[in-house]
Formats: C-alpha cells, sequence, structure tokens
C-alpha cells in the first residue's frame, strides 16, 4: 500500500511540474495556442533561458531531412509574470529555415544569418558569426505538445 501512496505522490508532481518543461502551461493559459489558425503550429525551445521560448507558425513545409521547418515565426517568452509577445523572425526563403542554438534563434538570407537573442524580455539582433549559424538546429513545429518541445542535440 506504501508502495501505491508513493507512486501517486511521484506522479502528481511529475504533473505539478509539467514534465520539466518549465513554464510552457502559462503559455497555453495565455491563450496562445489555443488561438492558433487551422494551419498554425507551435515549438517550444529548451535554451539557456530561465523560462522555455514559445515559437508559433502559420506555414510549415518538408526541408528534407528535417520535417516542420518554418521561414517565419512569432516568438513569446514568459518573463516578469506575463507571457510577452517578442515580435516575429523571418528568413528569406525555405533554403533558410529558422533554427536555434542554446541562447539565439537564427534566421538567414541571401547576404548572410541573423541571430536573435532574448535580453531583458526583449528580442534583440545581435552580432553573428556562420559558424555559430551552422551549428544550429532547425527549429520542428508541431501540433500537439509531444512534438513541440525542442532541445538542442549534444554532438
Amino acid at each position: 500500500m506504501k508502495i501505491y501512496k508513493l507512486l501517486a505522490v511521484i506522479l502528481l508532481m511529475i504533473i505539478i511540474s509539467g514534465c520539466g518543461n518549465k513554464n510552457n502551461g502559462t503559455y497555453e493559459e495565455a491563450g496562445i495556442i489555443a488561438n492558433l489558425g487551422d494551419d498554425g503550429a507551435y515549438a517550444f525551445l529548451e535554451m539557456k533561458y530561465p523560462e522555455n521560448v514559445l515559437v508559433t507558425t502559420e506555414h510549415v513545409y518538408d526541408a528534407g531531412i528535417e520535417s516542420s521547418a518554418a521561414v517565419q515565426c512569432k516568438v513569446y517568452y514568459y518573463y516578469n509574470n506575463e507571457v510577452k509577445d517578442l515580435g516575429t523572425i523571418e528568413s528569406l526563403s525555405t533554403a533558410y529555415p529558422l533554427s536555434f542554438t542554446e541562447d539565439a534563434i537564427w534566421a538567414g538570407d541571401n547576404t548572410g544569418v541573423k541571430k536573435y537573442i532574448i535580453k531583458k524580455g526583449e528580442l534583440e539582433e545581435t552580432a553573428a558569426e556562420t559558424g555559430e549559424y551552422e551549428s544550429s538546429q532547425v527549429i520542428h513545429f508541431g501540433c500537439g505538445a509531444a512534438d513541440c518541445v525542442n532541445s538542442i542535440i549534444k554532438k
């Protein structure tokens, strides 16, 4: 009987903690995911920030070996006890799918790459190096929670 109580407590702790997904539930409570259009998709990005970053898009495509990629997304971040709409990031074409590293979201065009970081609850474009972009991972968007958590894969 004690083992069942222990398992129940562990299960309750996992549910309350959101399985380690930081504040993902806060984005859902804000209605961002529920208000996506029929073609809308989203992704949580596990980065070095205290909270996960939420990105949404209305258009995904298959980028060869990368499924559910996008060239445009809206960025949301939980900061100072509120969900903030930080703006939109856009790449030039499907040749430059949006990607991320531990500290940045990346977009590209024919002239180079753009690096966006979150600083004090704001989206900021910073200097970018091609080598950093080359080591970034394409963001995989999805419609269900299991498909939507993007973590940095250590190589």
